[in-house]
């Protein structure tokens, strides 16, 4: 029955957000907020045709939803303003999805305070600058660059539900202090992470300096700490991580203004662990073809633990997220419900189509092989994990109507065979869609 509610529901799939004013004065001001969020997935041979032995369900098919009502104010202070957000959000899954997160559970589902922070900006106190000064505390979003190691504070599926939906994102007990001046924009913050489980629980203290040129881009460093995270058999292996990172997103020559250079690198270490990840891209748009096409290459490389060390090499991605199609859950299958940032390369080629104003096309192949294939364990012997291709289309049916679907084929190499012990190709099929205004 389950089945049948989450194919008709793939069929209506729609967020609706609104942000209604209830009050507003030239000192303050107070508004509502609700998001709703639905998506449906169906398709084949989930895991390679293995699911039911690898995750104890049938995983084809499964449909999630959420919903996140908010209220919001700002009260004018001279030429500053306090800021404060209070939300509460409610997710489920219906069915079995492809995470393996739901095994053992019948329609999860939870509610949590999602956003709850004040803050404080100096809007036009100082004349130098529009918000020079910004900060703020509770529980609220942070996100640092395109997401490969800050983005999303808490984790949702399992007992919460709606795994992909992915909603529940701020950070607890948190604090930010920003600077902005003249392009440049420096951060400190204190994160504490909302996993599922309160054992993989991390506290993240860190700086983050970024400047941004009109035209030629942006380029950024940080540093990271883990303050604490909970005594568990991991520990070592996380307390006191440093992690550096340095990153750019530029248009380096003024003559070929379309071709963009982005890459990151970082690099942590702590007594027991030594690793290191990042990605390189290489992209240039056809402005004046039809459809505008922009053609992207980009690799990445995320290193596994090598067993025949004493250290841990396994690269860890703290709290990484979702900013962008790819970007940084690789590829719809293989991404969503596989792997997360670590022990894997990939090769990605991706093309964007704008066939009108309110249609983007993306059409992505992706490359994985394993970093270290024995960490899978010892009947892994092939580095060639999977090939994956997603077609993933965005229509903006209205000002205030958006719609996603996407297709993505996951062929397996003799990796995934052997990990998995499915040799069928896996085809999954998704349909999101959202409603503002």
């Amino acid at each position: 029955m389950k089945s049948s509610i989450g194919i008709a529901l793939l069929c209506a799939s729609l967020t609706v957000h609104a942000d209604i004013n209830l009050y507003r004065h030239k000192y303050a001001e107070i508004n509502a907020g609700l998001q709703l969020q639905t998506v449906g997935f169906t398709g084949a041979n989930a895991y390679f045709g293995n699911a039911q032995a690898e995750l104890g369900n049938n995983t084809n098919t499964s449909w999630e939803g959420s919903i996140e009502p908010s209220i919001s104010a700002q009260v004018n202070i001279s030429k500053s303003q306090l800021y404060a957000e209070f939300s509460y959000l409610y997710g489920i899954t219906v069915g079995h999805d492809s995470s393996g997160l739901t095994q053992g559970l019948e329609t999860p589902n939870r509610g949590l305070i999602e956003q709850g922070y004040i803050g404080w900006r100096s809007g036009d106190l100082f004349a130098t600058q529009k918000n020079l000064l910004v900060v703020s505390l509770g529980r609220q979003d942070y996100r640092l660059g395109s997401g490969f190691l800050i983005y999303d504070g808490a984790g949702d599926g399992g007992s919460r539900g709606a795994w992909w939906i992915g909603a529940r994102q701020s950070f607890d007990d948190s604090a930010l202090l920003r600077i902005n001046l003249a392009g440049v924009k420096l951060e400190y913050f204190h994160l504490n992470t909302r996993p599922r489980d309160v054992q993989n629980k991390l506290g993240l203290d860190g700086v983050n300096l970024e400047y941004t040129h009109n035209s030629l881009g942006n380029i950024g460093f940080s540093y990271i700490n883990v303050s604490k995270s909970q005594k568990d058999m991991h520990n070592d292996f996380v307390q006191g991580l440093h992690t550096y990172d340095i990153r750019a997103n530029i248009s380096p020559f003024q003559s070929l203004r379309s071709l963009q250079i982005a890459g990151e690198y970082v690099y942590q270490h702590n007594q027991f662990t030594q690793a290191q990840g990042g990605f390189a891209q290489l992209s240039y748009q056809y402005k004046t073809w039809p459809w505008a096409p922009k053609i992207s290459y980009r690799y990445t490389a995320l290193t596994g633990d090598n067993p025949d060390t004493q250290k841990n090499e396994a690269f860890n991605a703290l709290a990484y997220g979702f900013s962008d199609w790819g970007t940084w859950y690789q590829g719809e299958i293989t991404g969503e419900h596989i792997f997360g940032l670590s022990n894997l390369n990939s090769h990605l080629v991706r093309i964007q189509l704008a066939p009108t104003s309110s249609i983007a096309i993306n059409l992505m192949y992706y490359y994985f092989e394993l970093d270290q294939q024995t960490t899978l364990g010892s009947q892994v012997t092939n580095p060639h994990f999977a090939d994956e291709i997603n077609l993933i289309v965005d229509w903006q049916a209205t000002d205030n109507t958006l719609i996603s679907g996407a297709l993505a084929i996951a062929i397996p190499g003799k990796g995934a065979q052997q990990f998995t012990g499915g040799n069928q190709t896996w085809v999954q099929l998704m349909l999101y869609g959202s409603y503002t205004f």
